[in-house]
């Protein structure tokens, strides 16, 4: 049996790691290829829905290729996309699925799926990320509402920081766009903690 990887806990397993998967950007894409460990994303675009089927397909093709040669195993299954357009073209692109094959697969197109902790949608309007923020701080804010009469104040907002702010800071610069009602419900949030 063959094993091919880079060992996991060491000190140089970060760079080990890099080393054996950096020659992907030597790849002839059409998009742009963005890597976190064992995460790839590719993001593409074209003028017309056909153009941007071609190119995905195409770059898809050579990052199958690449992936086979290195003695790895691509998980089709986990393969998704979101189609970003101008709201002027939406009607078009909201029941519109481009049959984008990964191999033999055809990927699933979703209205949002999660990149490394963020939440983002086809809108862009960051209401699924809220939400997911909402839902995940919520019960830390009671958590530490409870202790609060034990803990001094110092204690306390090193607990808020650790385990709450931290959420609220996460990519901010980008779902700070969201609408004012959505915000709201963060301000609220922010304000109860």
């Amino acid at each position: 049996m063959k094993t091919i990887g880079t060992p996991q806990g060491s000190v140089l397993s970060s760079l080990l790691f890099i080393i054996y998967n950096n020659s992907i950007f030597n790849l002839d894409l059409k998009g742009s290829l963005h890597l976190y460990c064992d995460d790839i994303t590719l993001i593409n675009s074209a003028d017309t829905p056909s153009n941007l089927k071609l190119h995905m397909e195409n770059d898809l093709s050579l990052i199958d290729q690449w992936i086979k040669q290195q003695g790895l195993k691509p998980n089709y299954n986990k393969t998704k996309y979101l189609l970003f357009h101008n709201r002027l073209v939406s009607e078009f692109f909201t029941n519109q699925s481009l049959n984008i094959h990964f191999g033999t697969t055809i990927i699933e197109r979703v209205q949002c799926l999660k990149l490394l902790g963020f939440v983002v949608d086809e809108q862009l309007s960051f209401t699924q990320h809220i939400d997911h923020i909402c839902k995940k701080v919520t019960p830390l804010i009671f958590a530490i509402k409870r202790i609060r009469k034990y803990i001094d104040l110092t204690t306390a907002l090193s607990l808020y920081h650790a385990f709450i702010h931290s959420h609220f800071n996460y990519l901010l610069i980008i779902w700070s766009t969201a609408s004012v009602t959505l915000m709201n419900q963060v301000d609220v949030l922010q304000r109860k903690a």
